[in-house]
């Protein structure tokens, strides 16, 4: 009964560590996004002078509009900073309390029955588990070879112990929604969730009921798959909905930036969508 109990106690301490990582790096999140590192270079007048040439002068309203799609992704990269902090917040919240009501449930559950924890995992689940044959083993070769891509003989071992993981799991949250069932639970606790806003080159009237907003990158092959898609939608439900494009061109895209950099070109003459 103390080894099972000193193995619960780790586990609890090793999901406390977890959660205490995740907060602290939150915290460094939240720290990356938020710094003040005194004005940014856009605040201000655009008709400061930011450089002189002899007599001829730059402003910082010239260089904004010629950085516009460097800025806007320096924008998405903060947007994207804060929502992973944001993302990180929740999913702690959302995994803490699942873990508060399953372990209610079941301490409550094992007083009702007259039995420890221990007990009562034994008897609902490692009791329920099904035993692992040769014959599931090569079932499940059979069903992934192709990712597998080594002899039976070689991974068995690994599949037996995956399908044995697997069972408990399965066994085990069987066992907790037949709890929630029985006890009627209820999670409040939303989805995550993140407000984007539809500033940029727009399709369809403001007026539409639904705006998708495209963050893309003119280089991507994966971006270009949508297309299809956002054409049948606008087949579909016509001015029921608007289509806005952000960019979000890809460091490791070389010709992404001057891509976006192009299209604000072709925006200023009313041809961004043909591009």
């Amino acid at each position: 009964m103390n080894s099972h109990l000193s193995i619960r106690q780790q586990k609890s301490w090793a999901l406390r560590g977890l959660a205490v990582a995740a907060m602290l790096g939150c915290v460094f999140f939240l720290s990356a996004c938020t710094a003040e590192s005194g004005a940014s270079a856009v605040e201000g007048s655009s008709s400061d002078v930011l450089a002189k040439i002899g007599s001829e002068t730059i402003t910082r309203g010239q260089i904004t509009k010629e950085a516009e799609a460097g800025l806007q992704q320096a924008k998405m990269q903060k947007l994207q900073c804060e929502s992973n902090y944001e993302r990180s917040v929740h999913e702690v919240m959302e995994s803490t309390l699942q873990k508060v009501v399953r372990d209610r449930l079941i301490d409550d559950e094992a007083k009702a029955q007259g039995k420890s924890r221990e007990e009562l995992i034994q008897a609902e689940v490692d009791g329920k588990i099904e035993p692992i044959t040769d014959e599931s083993i090569a079932r499940f070769y059979e069903e992934n070879q192709a990712q597998i891509r080594q002899p039976l003989e070689n991974v068995a071992p690994q599949i037996r112990v995956h399908l044995a993981r697997q069972g408990r799991d399965n066994a085990y949250n069987a066992f907790i929604e037949s709890l929630e069932a029985k006890r009627g639970v209820e999670y409040n606790l939303g989805p995550y969730r993140i407000e984007v806003a539809d500033s940029g080159e727009a399709m369809g009237p403001a007026s539409a009921p639904v705006t998708i907003v495209e963050f893309s990158d003119f280089q991507c092959p994966y971006c270009s798959r949508v297309v299809p898609t956002l054409k049948q939608v606008e087949e579909k439900y016509g001015d029921k909905v608007r289509v806005v494009f952000r960019h979000f061109p890809l460091s490791f895209h070389k010709e992404a930036q001057k891509a976006a950099e192009a299209s604000l070109c072709a925006a200023d003459q009313g041809k961004f969508w043909e591009m």
